[in-house]
């Protein structure tokens, strides 16, 4: 092993989630229940499942008044401290002037090296590679009411080369990265598992409120930082802010320059919250785009399949929905997901809802008009087949 594993915390010993959280939280971890909660070592099952991939875990502490430090003592850790000034990159800094090992690799303690993943994590982290080099890695992101979504980040780079953070929020290193000669960028099996957003709402509204504050001010400055303007649009979505997010994602979608992988997950999220604001058009419209953007994901396709149900035209969603099965299957056996912000849905669920939709054609009698989204009108024969409806026949059922 030749990896530090680099993290920044405060008050970090114990979590607390709600009690449905058991299904994915091991119950070694677990220290008591009430009213439907669960409190949880939270850096404890961080740093243990970090021992089988790191030589070195550094712990920078930024104000804890709980036992986070004594936790990390009780591990060896690295430790390194850093005065709060609500400056992520700042403080990240300070874990990566203390880490020694040939690769870094940044982690939060509500994050996990997911146990099945841990041999992929020790192969590709065996030596010391020959140029810069940084890897993409999948953030499966566990969500309390059963749903996973996926999120890729570069968190994985050699050490030695001088990188460092920056942006205040949603910091990267991948800006530094990029300037150094020759480096490589490559996408990889590997894994981590983030419990953060299955913790109690108040934490989260308290974390979004905190998050958007930061990411306002530090716009003023940075007008034409379009990676967090989408950031900060998703801090919008998730408090409900519908129309700020669509004026966010918008700038993004009109002046952003990125990666088709990028730009999916913007059309997707414009595509969201239009469809939550009943704009189906334009929520179509822009599914279709972010697909040509990148055809390899299961997030278009989903919205494709709920837009489909939506008008009662059951065998196009059905068509979507095994399509998404099809993309889930493959991105999880290559694990591999491409975009920056994907879901991966419960098989049991994907099952149901494929049961629900035959049900539905089941039910259709032959005859049935239906209208997908662009706007063509199609008739389902005796025969279960979906045919166009000839002009002279459009016109007879305006």
């Amino acid at each position: 092993m030749s990896l530090s594993a680099c993290l920044i915390v405060k008050d970090e010993e114990f979590k607390t989630y709600p009690a449905e959280c058991r299904a994915f939280i091991p119950e070694e971890y677990i220290v008591s229940e009430r009213d439907g909660e669960i409190t949880v070592e939270n850096l404890r099952h961080c740093l243990e499942s970090l021992q089988p991939i790191a030589a070195q875990i550094v712990v920078v502490d930024t104000g804890s008044s709980d036992n986070t430090v004594q936790v990390a003592e009780d591990f060896d850790c690295t430790l390194g401290y850093y005065e709060w000034d609500k400056d992520f990159a700042s403080a990240r800094n300070v874990s990566l002037e203390l880490a020694t090992e040939d690769w870094c690799l940044w982690i939060d303690a509500d994050e996990r090296i997911p146990p099945e993943n841990v041999e992929a994590w020790q192969q590709l982290t065996a030596d010391p590679p020959d140029r810069p080099t940084a890897y993409n890695v999948t953030l499966r992101n566990y969500h309390s009411e059963g749903r996973i979504s996926t999120v890729n980040q570069f968190r994985l780079w050699s050490n030695g080369y001088g990188v460092r953070f920056e942006g205040k929020i949603h910091e990267q290193i991948i800006p530094q990265f990029n300037a150094l000669e020759n480096p490589d960028r490559l996408g990889s099996p590997l894994m981590l598992d983030h419990h953060g957003y299955a913790s109690d709402e108040r934490f989260q509204q308290e974390k979004r409120n905190r998050n958007e504050e930061i990411m306002l001010a530090e716009l003023e400055g940075d007008p034409e930082n379009w990676y967090l303007r989408f950031t900060l649009s998703q801090n919008m979505i998730l408090n409900g802010e519908l129309e700020s997010a669509i004026e966010q994602l918008e700038l993004v979608n009109e002046h952003g320059d990125f990666a088709p992988q990028f730009m999916a997950a913007v059309k997707n999220s414009l595509a969201h919250c239009y469809h939550q604001q009943g704009n189906r058009d334009r929520a179509y419209a822009l599914t279709i785009e972010s697909l040509n953007c990148e055809p390899m994901q299961v997030i278009a396709y989903h919205t494709l399949s709920v837009m489909y149900h939506d008008k009662q035209n059951y065998q196009w969603a059905k068509s979507a929905m095994r399509q998404l099965m099809e993309m889930q299957s493959q991105l999880m056996q290559e694990q591999n997901f491409r975009i920056i912000h994907d879901a991966i849905i419960p098989e049991e669920n994907l099952q149901q809802s494929m049961l629900a939709l035959n049900h539905e054609i089941n039910w259709l009698q032959p005859g049935s008009v239906v209208i997908p989204p662009n706007g063509e009108m199609y008739t389902i024969d005796s025969l279960g087949e979906w045919l166009p409806v000839p002009s002279i026949q459009l016109q007879r059922k305006s």
